[in-house]
C-alpha cells in the first residue's frame, strides 16, 4: 500500500500562545483568533499508509498518537488545537484537530488571510472596492463566505470566497441556495457530499421553476478580466428590473384565460377535466 508524508504540528510553549492551546476553532472564532503557523511548532513528521479517505488517515495518525506513540516521539498525545499537514501528489493540505473530526485549515500556510464571519474591508482579485461576511456555510469540511460590498450593499450582487479569500463564485442575489452549493461542490472536487448537493438543487429548482424575483441567475463560471455585466457593484444603480418580469408573467397569465377549456374525458370512474 501507497504512504503519504505528514507532520504534526502543535501550539508552541509562552504565555502569549496560550489561548490557542486546547481551543477548538469556534472558540478561537469568537476570540477573534486565526490558525496559523506563527503559534505552532512542528513536533514530529514521518509517513503514514495511505488510505481511501483523507479523513481515515487523519483518524488512524489520531490514534497513533494517542495510543500507538513512535517509539522516538517526545510530545504530548494529539489533541484539539493541534494540526496535521499532510503531503501528497506536490500539494500541502493542512487539517485542525477540532472538537469533533479534522477541519481543513488552508490559511494555517498563510498567515492573516483567513476569512471569517468577522472579516470586512476584504479585497478580492477582479471586484471592484471592499468585502465583509454575511454568512458562511461549511461544504465537504470546507468553509466557504457569503461577502456583500462594504459600499454598496445588498444594491450590488453579492460574491463568495472561501476561506482564503479566493473567489470561488459571483453574480449572486440569493446566497447558498441548492444550486450554489452544487455548483462549489462540484468546482472544488467535493465529490463525496456532490451527489447530495445536486439532489438538493434539484428540487430547489422544481420547486422554484414559476417564482418571479428577478434575481435568480447565477454565473458558475469566474469572469475574467473587467467585466461589468458580471460585477454589479461597478453600476450600483443597474440592477434587474422586477417589475417587467411581473408584467411578463402577468401578459402570460392573460393569455392562458383566452384559450378555450380543454375536453374532458371518460376515466371509468368519474370525469376528470384536464388542466
Amino acid at each position: 500500500m501507497s504512504k503519504i508524508d505528514y507532520e504534526l504540528y502543535q501550539v508552541k510553549k509562552g504565555e502569549e500562545h496560550l489561548d490557542y492551546l486546547f481551543s477548538s476553532l469556534s472558540l478561537l472564532e469568537k476570540l477573534k483568533l486565526k490558525v496559523d503557523q506563527s503559534h505552532y511548532d512542528r513536533v514530529y513528521s514521518g509517513s503514514v499508509e495511505s488510505k481511501d479517505a483523507t479523513g481515515e488517515v487523519l483518524e488512524s495518525l489520531f490514534m497513533k498518537f494517542n495510543l500507538e506513540f513512535p517509539a522516538d516521539y517526545r510530545s504530548r498525545s494529539m489533541s484539539v488545537s493541534d494540526v496535521v499537514v499532510l503531503h501528497e501528489n506536490g500539494n500541502d493540505r493542512a487539517y485542525f484537530c477540532d472538537s469533533i473530526g479534522f477541519v481543513e485549515v488552508p490559511q494555517f500556510f498563510q498567515p492573516g488571510l483567513a476569512v471569517t464571519m468577522d472579516t470586512d474591508d476584504l479585497t478580492v482579485d477582479g471586484h471592484f472596492g471592499t468585502w465583509h461576511s454575511i454568512d458562511t456555510k461549511q461544504i465537504g469540511g470546507k468553509d466557504f463566505y457569503l461577502m456583500e460590498h462594504d459600499e454598496y450593499g445588498d444594491e450590488a450582487a453579492s460574491i463568495i470566497v472561501d476561506a482564503t479569500g479566493k473567489l470561488v463564485a459571483e453574480d449572486l442575489w440569493e446566497g447558498f441556495t441548492p444550486e450554489i452549493v452544487a455548483m462549489i461542490a462540484q468546482e472544488q472536487g467535493l465529490h463525496a457530499d456532490l451527489e447530495n448537493y445536486l439532489a438538493a438543487a434539484e428540487g430547489y429548482s422544481e420547486e422554484n421553476y414559476n417564482q418571479i424575483d428577478g434575481r435568480m441567475d447565477t454565473q458558475s463560471k469566474l469572469t475574467p478580466g473587467d467585466d461589468t455585466k458580471s460585477q454589479p457593484e461597478k453600476q450600483p444603480n443597474q440592477k434587474p428590473s422586477v417589475l417587467e418580469k411581473l408584467k411578463q408573467k402577468k401578459d402570460a397569465v392573460e393569455e392562458q384565460k383566452k384559450l378555450p377549456p380543454l375536453p374532458q374525458r371518460e376515466t371509468g370512474r368519474d370525469h376528470t377535466t384536464l388542466e
